[in-house]
């Protein structure tokens, strides 16, 4: 059981607490939502609770801390990650092995675990979580959901008693979240003490037993699940909280189309003339794999529109970013053109912007108002004050990004991308880490982007959000396209997923 007690921390670095004053009770068997707003001190309760905090962020602790009745002052930090698992927001930053099957064994490596019994928990946990396929694959190779889906069963290696999750669903797909709400049902009705930070609440539907909501370091709500439910559309858009149920029509099919099809309306020689992108014989291949990773026979995009770019983990999604980007070698066969004007990788570069599904990679000033500036146009650079305001920044344009929470980096690399001033702007999962006031000015963000003719492709597993911002649906499946309409497939199949049997992980 975990019981914190008028808990505050303060960050060396920074004046103000970070948490001021926070209880709060986690039960076995019990499932606890920790949600409310980008930056609020979410993450930061997280780190209290593994032990990251005192033990590698400095600062000023206060108040009660208790795991099974034992202070967490008093235990080593060997011993708290006996008790407690933890899932990371950026699960790449606790990823410690180069493959699959070693990052899962590792753990009980730590631990001192016999061989043996280490090789029959990694086959078990595998298989439990879907995940076997994977097994002996690079890490370097898996796709962002994938990693996500590692790092959940590595927490459960060691059969803790708590797992703390900081957004477990930030890079799956639809059919792996619904497993990861299974998954957490079985840990759960195992006894397990389960606290979960999240913006995307409708998942958690029916298994959460507390909803509690934060808001400047404080904890100021907290509600039961009928509570949360009864909650009307102002009321939750005041506090910063996301749908607890899908919006209407969210995973409806229409205007299927075969591999290969062109843009939805305008023709070819319309949109070209205005300057479309058109992807032609476009194949890309990785070490290791027996097929290509991705194989577009002929694609148009059209300026001034916002196009989701839909699939399950590992389809190909951020290949093909990669590959309108310059980032990856396409066959020699490949042609693509922009506007009727061939383009080679270094074209590509230059008329594009990728903001990653890990912008810790692309963040690399001293403040963001120097980030936001940095590739922007002599011209384009007296609205800096006008994208920070858009995407709620203009408070923050003095400091360092490596500060920010994951929800403000991420608004901090959009706000790049719209200062760009290129012509094909691709955003690979922006919503991660955002709550709903910030998710909509993201979505804002692209309405503007769409109104200056950007071509906008956003790569998403976040529905609500797709429906939100985008007029067109692309899905790929084993690095093809399958489907291309006006609403988002309801299901794309094949690809790594949670398993439902979770029972004694």
């Amino acid at each position: 059981m975990l019981e914190l007690t008028d808990l505050s921390f303060t960050y060396a670095d920074r004046p103000e607490p970070a948490v001021q004053d926070v209880s709060m009770t986690a039960r076995p068997g019990r499932l606890l939502v920790l949600t409310g707003k980008s930056g609020c001190g979410k993450t930061t309760i997280s780190r209290v609770v593994d032990g990251l905090i005192p033990e590698l962020y400095e600062g000023r602790l206060e108040g009660g801390r208790r795991l099974d009745g034992r202070d967490l002052g008093e235990l080593t930090i060997s011993e708290i990650s006996r008790k407690v698992g933890s899932v990371f927001q950026n699960p790449k930053t606790q990823f410690f092995t180069t493959d699959v099957t070693s990052e899962l064994a590792f753990p009980l490596e730590n631990l001192g675990v016999e061989r043996v019994r280490i090789s029959d928990r990694v086959e078990l946990v595998a298989d439990r979580f879907g995940i076997r396929p994977l097994l002996g694959r690079s890490m370097f190779a898996l796709s962002g959901g994938e990693k996500q889906l590692v790092a959940i069963a590595s927490a459960c290696m060691g059969a803790p008693g708590l797992l703390v999750l900081d957004e477990p669903s930030a890079n799956l797909d639809a059919q792996a979240i619904e497993g990861l709400s299974r998954v957490l049902g079985r840990l759960k009705a195992d006894g397990m003490t389960l606290l979960v930070i999240e913006h995307r609440l409708y998942y958690l539907r029916g298994l959460a037993d507390r909803f509690l909501v934060m808001d400047q370091g404080r904890l100021t709500h907290g509600f039961t699940p009928r509570q949360m439910a009864a909650l009307d559309g102002d009321e939750r858009e005041r506090l910063g909280l996301r749908a607890l149920v899908l919006p209407a029509g969210a995973g409806a099919r229409k205007s299927e189309r075969r591999p290969g099809a062109t843009a939805v309306g305008g023709g070819v020689g319309a949109a070209m003339a205005v300057g479309g992108l058109r992807v032609q014989d476009l194949v890309c291949r990785y070490k290791g794999l027996d097929r290509p990773a991705l194989q577009v026979d002929d694609l148009l995009l059209e300026p001034g529109r916002a196009t989701g770019i839909v699939g399950r983990n590992g389809a190909g999604k951020s290949t093909f970013a990669k590959a309108l980007t310059g980032l990856l070698k396409p066959g020699k066969e490949a042609r693509v053109s922009l506007g009727g004007r061939d383009l080679d990788r270094r074209g590509l570069t230059r008329q594009s912007f990728l903001v990653f599904q890990d912008v810790n990679y692309q963040l690399f000033s001293e403040s963001v108002a120097k980030e936001l500036l940095l590739g922007a146009p002599e011209g384009d650079r007296g609205r800096l004050r006008e994208v920070a305001d858009r995407l709620g920044l203009a408070d923050l344009l003095e400091r360092s990004p490596g500060s920010l929470s994951g929800g403000q980096k991420q608004r901090v690399a959009i706000g790049c991308a719209v200062l760009s001033g290129k012509r094909v702007i691709i955003m690979d999962e922006p919503t991660s880490g955002l709550d709903l006031a910030h998710m909509n000015q993201v979505a804002g963000a692209i309405g503007y982007l769409r109104g200056q003719g950007i071509i906008v492709l956003v790569i998403s597993h976040d529905r609500e959000f797709l429906l939100k911002t985008c007029d067109r649906f692309i899905g790929f499946e084993k690095g093809r396209v399958v489907s291309d309409g006006a609403l988002p497939p309801s299901s794309l199949p094949d690809g790594p997923t949670v398993a439902c049997a979770a029972r004694g992980v």
